[in-house]
């Protein structure tokens, strides 16, 4: 693990993009939807969070939608039922075809920059564009984020998010020994590690202005408590995750506003589990 001045940790040596490859298409490719347990009525409401989230920091503006790295499809649900115009990009649609059907002809099957590459060669361009859980996967996240800028409209709005690594909490249940290892460091999965501060740090120095930064429900607040260390007690991890997806749906329920500002403050702590930057480009 080497620290790169930009902001973040990576891994070296890296894969190469074939090794990537080979070892997504053995290890995620259609296996992993099938060992999966069907989502709860409380978790799916909990998968809208972050739709609903941005739907408010977007402020009812409408307009052409991109969901890079698409998954399971929440996002361009959620979208086109407000009217916007929704395309999707993943190395697979086993997410969409489950979950959202009707919406697999939106969404470009195949290598995200080979995909990103054909976008631009076309001219489209994007007034929102998601990039959720991806810049930890690639071998070059400077190349990928460069990428994006280029289907950027003048107005375009980025959401970016990534596991919070190497965090401050992570920091202090290490050093005061709550857990034994860095659980977080999940390789080849997982090739570059950012925290609240160092993502941040990464936009800005690749020419983006920060609107506002959210971090999800810091859930390991419970490695605190020997009852509900999930780390040393895998059976808590559950109820833990369960703890999580109440509470933040409570909030939500109430007001979308409540959990955005229970999102900031965790983000301003350093401590929720993954980090949002709300971010567009600095024009000149």
């Amino acid at each position: 693990m080497i620290w790169n001045e930009q902001g973040f940790f990576e891994i070296s040596p890296k894969p190469n993009s074939n090794e990537l490859k080979e070892y997504y298409n053995d290890n995620y490719t259609g296996k992993k939807l099938q060992n999966g347990r069907e989502y709860t009525t409380d978790e799916i409401y909990n998968k809208y969070l972050g739709c609903m989230e941005a739907e408010y920091i977007l402020n009812g503006a409408k307009g052409s939608f991109i969901d890079i790295g698409c998954g399971e499809g929440f996002y361009l649900d959620h979208f086109s039922k407000l009217g916007w115009s929704v395309l999707g990009a993943d190395f697979s649609k086993d997410g969409i075809t489950k979950h959202f059907p009707s919406l697999t002809d939106k969404v470009i099957q195949g290598d995200v920059f080979e995909t990103i590459d054909n976008l631009i060669k076309r001219g489209d361009k994007f007034d929102f564009i998601t990039l959720n859980h991806v810049l930890e996967h690639v071998i070059d996240p400077n190349a990928l984020i460069k990428k994006i800028k280029l289907l950027a409209s003048k107005k375009c709005v980025f959401k970016i998010s990534v596991p919070n690594d190497f965090s401050l909490i992570q920091t202090y249940l290490k050093e005061n020994n709550y857990i034994e290892r860095d659980y977080w460091v999940c390789t080849p999965d997982h090739l570059n590690y950012f925290n609240t501060e160092g993502l941040v740090k990464f936009l800005i120095h690749n020419d983006f202005r920060i609107i506002d930064t959210l971090a999800e429900f810091p859930i390991e607040l419970f490695l605190f408590n020997d009852h509900s260390n999930y780390q040393k007690l895998p059976e808590t991890g559950r109820s833990a995750h369960y703890s999580r997806v109440h509470f933040e749906n409570m909030l939500a329920k109430d007001s979308i506003q409540k959990l955005i500002s229970f999102r900031r403050g965790c983000a301003n702590s350093g401590i929720g589990r993954v980090v949002s930057a709300y971010c567009s480009l600095v024009h000149d």
